[in-house]
């Protein structure tokens, strides 16, 4: 499962790259955005627990809503400037402390698992520092 994981975010990154050679990075924000909409407006529609959410939680999905992409194009824009051996590491490594503070101090389960995969992507990010 660990290895997927790291496989699967080694491709996207390395997609994101190619696909910033032939369009801006605004561009491929936005698509991407369009894409998770599509994707994912099934599953939200179908949710039972839809209206609670939003009435509980509001303004956090706005905030989430607006900083994730924002997030995301500022990686696309350091992206397009830097090599990704330096850059891959820097953007994945908020997974492992996004982990780690989830089991802390959320008290979140599945915390061995978590943690086997924040080493295997810690691993992949000092492998990358240092030889990529």
């Amino acid at each position: 499962m660990a290895l997927a994981v790291v496989i699967c975010i080694a491709s996207y990154i390395t997609v994101d790259k190619i696909t910033l050679k032939y369009v801006s990075p605004v561009v491929l924000n936005e698509t991407t955005n369009i894409g998770n909409l599509i994707a994912l407006s099934w599953a939200v529609f179908v949710s039972k627990g839809l209206h609670q959410e939003l009435r509980t939680n509001w303004r956090f999905i706005l905030i989430g809503g607006l900083i994730a992409p924002g997030g995301y194009l500022l990686f696309l824009y350091a992206l397009s400037l830097a090599p990704l051996s330096q850059l891959a590491p820097m953007r994945e490594i908020g997974n492992v402390f996004g982990t780690i503070l989830g089991i802390v101090i959320l008290r979140e389960k599945q915390g061995i698992q978590r943690i086997l995969t924040s080493t295997v992507i810690t691993i992949g990010v000092i492998i990358l520092g240092v030889w990529g």
